[in-house]
């Protein structure tokens, strides 16, 4: 019987497994939209903070409305954690200018990469 079959019998994931499980999920409906190019996660304490690079320059109020859908769904999902989610457009040179050090990269469009949920490793 897996970790998750368990759940009945009273033994739940650790938060780290949460964590974990919920950014390969953000990573996988995130790279679902079009205008998404990359996805980074950093953490400070027990606050995770997801930023979502975006292929646009300008305001798109169906892309924001989409994104936003997104978001709520997952904040939903996960009642536990505490996300916020930041919604940046093409407008920098390089991703370093707006990206923390310590971020980690959990889809990037141009790779096709999808970081899967067991080596999903988010830097306090």
């Amino acid at each position: 019987m897996g970790r998750h079959e368990q759940k009945g019998l009273g033994i739940e994931p650790s938060r780290e497994e949460v964590m974990n499980l919920t950014m390969a999920r953000v990573a996988e409906v995130y790279s679902k939209v079009e205008e998404v190019s990359a996805i980074y996660v950093s953490r400070y304490l027990d606050d995770i903070t997801i930023t979502v690079l975006l292929q646009n320059t300008k305001y798109s109020r169906s892309l924001m409305d989409k994104l936003f859908e997104i978001e709520y769904t997952l904040h939903k999902q996960n009642p536990s954690l505490i996300m916020e989610f930041l919604y940046l457009p093409s407008l920098y040179e390089h991703r370093t200018d707006v990206i923390h050090p310590k971020a980690a990269l959990i889809y990037d469009r141009d790779t096709s990469a999808i970081v899967s949920s067991s080596s999903v490793s988010i830097a306090a």
